[in-house]
């Protein structure tokens, strides 16, 4: 008897518990289910979410991407498909899925060829590094079909994650973290809560952290950019360039080396003519204190090193240089999450890279 009252106590108390959560949830954080557990690349979007994220409304599509559109996974003729990887700063953290910059290119290269069905997928999770990326390359590229590959870079992919060695749990866990997470708001609550105090001084964030992140702070929902009337100033021939380093750049030597790895994967593929793949690096000029302009940074070196690093065999652009051109207000979080009209540049400077030197030779006859 005492044990059945015991157990009755608990659920009448887990059932209040989650009653309470929902009624006090803030519906702009999102419900909870947009991540699902992965054995391989540890978590991915779930197919058919509708939402908010950051405060910004966030849609999957039908292939679990984000995406305002469903796809289907046959490739038409007449279609060029781009396929861009990347983690929360090429997912679009705090922008509309109309200012992240993978769209933005899409728009770009429509009004350039508007008789090529251009896609533009992005496959940006919150949370990924360079390994989970050429693991989602790997799994989904044979059915995707990808014309092109756009890797998202950021300083932190150069980070020790641990992904590459991580063992996988059962399937069944899996699926039971999922369901958990779907049907439970008192499950996320908890998990976030755990997470908090494991991982405080973690730098890098999983997707869960973003979630916590989203939960721990009210909603905020930005005001659209106009991003029609923006004065592309990096544009001009005169536009100033950035100096000379003078600040070195000293990578994380173990994250460098769990980096370099999956660097060297996607280099294979690419040498092997499986995937015609770029990296783009989303990195800017660090911030001059609390003036509104940029400083010649640790960042202008880092910038030289990528270039360097990432440009052999593989072709790498980046849009540090052209950021030099504006004031940081102009282009706000350029080297983080990177607001609309930072997307902006970034977008135009990826899509001038692309005509003028990737669309040539096979990529030219695969937008014919």
């Amino acid at each position: 008897m005492r044990l059945a009252l015991c157990g009755s106590g608990v659920v009448c108390a887990t059932l209040l518990l989650e009653l309470g959560i929902r009624l006090t949830w803030d519906q702009r954080q999102g419900v909870p289910g947009l991540v699902l557990g992965h054995p391989t690349r540890v978590e991915l979007l779930a197919p058919n979410y509708r939402g908010y994220f950051a405060g910004q409304p966030l849609r999957t599509n039908n292939l679990g991407f984000r995406d305002n559109r469903d796809y289907e996974l046959r490739k038409r003729p007449g279609v060029f498909r781009i396929v861009v990887l990347g983690d929360s700063v090429t997912f679009g953290h705090g922008c509309r899925f109309e200012e992240t910059w993978p769209y933005l290119l899409e728009q770009s290269l429509a009004r350039w060829r508007p008789e090529v069905a251009w896609q533009v997928w992005n496959l940006g999770v919150p949370g990924y590094d360079t390994t989970l990326e050429l693991r989602t390359l790997q799994e989904l590229g044979p059915s995707y079909q990808p014309d092109l590959v756009i890797v998202g870079f950021h300083e932190n992919d150069v980070s020790a994650w641990g992904y590459h060695s991580k063992a996988a749990m059962p399937l069944w866990l899996y699926d039971l973290k999922w369901w958990l997470k779907r049907h439970f708001y008192l499950y996320t609550t908890l998990r976030f809560a755990y997470y908090r105090l494991k991982h405080q001084r973690v730098e890098k964030e999983t997707s869960a952290a973003y979630e916590q992140q989203l939960l721990a702070k009210p909603a905020q929902v930005i005001a659209p950019y106009d991003l029609e009337r923006m004065d592309l100033k990096h544009r001009d021939p005169h536009a100033p360039r950035p100096p000379s380093p003078s600040v070195p750049y000293e990578p994380d030597a173990a994250g460098m080396a769990a980096c370099r790895l999956a660097v060297d994967g996607f280099k294979r593929l690419h040498r092997e003519g499986r995937y015609p793949i770029v990296f783009f690096i989303n990195i800017a000029p660090d911030r001059r204190g609390a003036d509104d302009s940029f400083a010649n940074g640790v960042h202008n070196a880092m910038n030289r090193v990528f270039l360097e690093w990432l440009s052999d065999p593989t072709p790498a652009v980046s849009a540090y240089d052209a950021f030099w051109t504006y004031h940081p207000s102009e282009v706000p979080d350029a080297g983080e999450h990177s607001l609309g009209p930072a997307n902006v540049v970034k977008a135009d400077v990826l899509f001038t890279f692309l005509r003028e030197r990737l669309m040539t030779g096979p990529a030219k006859e695969r937008a014919a």
